[in-house]
């Protein structure tokens, strides 16, 4: 069954977005997703645990989606952040480091937000995953409420979503987020985003195991 069920989701088509968080840690996503727009605008994903990316969530709330084009060093991109956690020896996991390969200034900057004095509401649905780094803090009581939480944001995006995460469910080895958009920035020249547009390309999408773009409109 579980192979039918991977072949079967292999023919679907994902978003491929990376989310980078405070730390320098980042993780490249096919699961985002709008979540809603009222009261305010929301949007869903889900993590794989154990995760740092995750681990720095639980901690400081706030993190960066990153919308991305359909071109070549955007899917270098997403490879680079594909890389999950390694498990080192006696089974301690080591985080991936993907800002190593990337130079601040050219391929990214870094954003500073207010850090958040609220809590993550979690709910545990069924026999969630154990391990030690799932024993994260639940709030942000570790974070001076002064103190300003800084994000990386890679410059080849077209959107970057500054979100912050309001409730985590944890299901056996996932975790589902909700986060709550709090800015939208344009990283290619740095402005917040108004009420204009430009070219829609369908962002960088991925479908049986590679990277894809949109195709013509059917309809």
């Amino acid at each position: 069954m579980k192979e039918q069920f991977k072949e079967t989701m292999s023919r679907l088509t994902m978003q491929a977005m990376i989310m980078t968080t405070s730390g320098m840690k980042g993780v490249t996503l096919g699961s985002v997703t709008s979540f809603s727009i009222n009261p305010r605008p929301m949007i869903q994903f889900n993590l794989q645990v154990p995760s740092f990316t995750s681990r720095e969530i639980h901690t400081t709330k706030k993190f960066a989606l990153h919308l991305l084009s359909p071109r070549d060093e955007c899917v270098n991109l997403a490879r680079l952040f594909s890389k999950g956690a390694i498990k080192g020896t006696n089974n301690v996991f080591v985080s991936a480091k993907p800002f190593i390969a990337l130079e601040k200034g050219k391929d990214y900057s870094i954003h500073d937000v207010a850090a958040s004095d609220g809590q993550i509401s979690t709910t545990l649905i069924g026999n969630s995953f154990k391990g030690k780094e799932m024993h994260y803090n639940s709030g942000c009581e570790d974070v001076n409420k002064s103190r300003r939480i800084q994000i990386p944001v890679l410059k080849l995006a077209e959107r970057v979503l500054i979100c912050e995460g309001i409730h985590c469910i944890q299901v056996c080895d996932h975790e589902i987020w909700i986060g709550q958009v709090e800015q939208i920035l344009n990283p290619n020249d740095g402005s917040v985003i108004g009420n204009y547009q430009d070219e829609i390309t369908g962002g960088l999408l991925y479908c049986n195991k590679q990277f894809r773009k949109l195709g013509q409109v059917i309809g």
